[in-house]
């Protein structure tokens, strides 16, 4: 897998269970440089103040969600290229296709175990 442990991941979710399961995985796979956030806007926010090597969002969070923040960050010279794993429970068709219309390629779906972050990671970065 091509990401570093050096490379600062944006965990984006407003459940603190969630985001500390996020993390915690990623910590046991050696990715510790994480940042958390509970909504899109804090996000955007984040983006555009430090550089970050992934963003790792939920669906379903306040201000902007999942998909709203994808977008602006494809319209976004500085943003469009870090790579976006979008995390949900929904693994219905039409928010697959909606999702991959904006270039949404990378879909974790929760809850999720290490051996499937694990895959997403190795899409994203390979």
């Amino acid at each position: 897998m091509a990401v570093k442990g050096s490379t600062k991941i944006l965990i984006v979710d407003d459940m603190p269970t969630s985001r500390q399961a996020a993390r915690t995985l990623l910590h046991q796979m050696g990715l510790k440089k994480t940042t958390e956030v509970t909504n899109g806007e804090a996000a955007l926010e984040k983006l555009r103040s430090d550089k970050f090597g992934l963003v790792l969002c939920e669906l379903k969070v306040e201000k902007l969600n999942g998909l709203e923040l994808a977008t602006v960050m494809k319209q976004t010279n500085e943003l469009a290229k870090i790579p976006f794993i979008l995390m949900t429970g929904d693994t219905k068709k039409d928010l697959i296709l909606k999702a991959n219309q904006i270039g949404v390629k990378n879909i974790l779906v929760k809850p999720f175990s290490q051996q499937s972050l694990t895959e997403v990671l190795i899409k994203v970065f390979n």
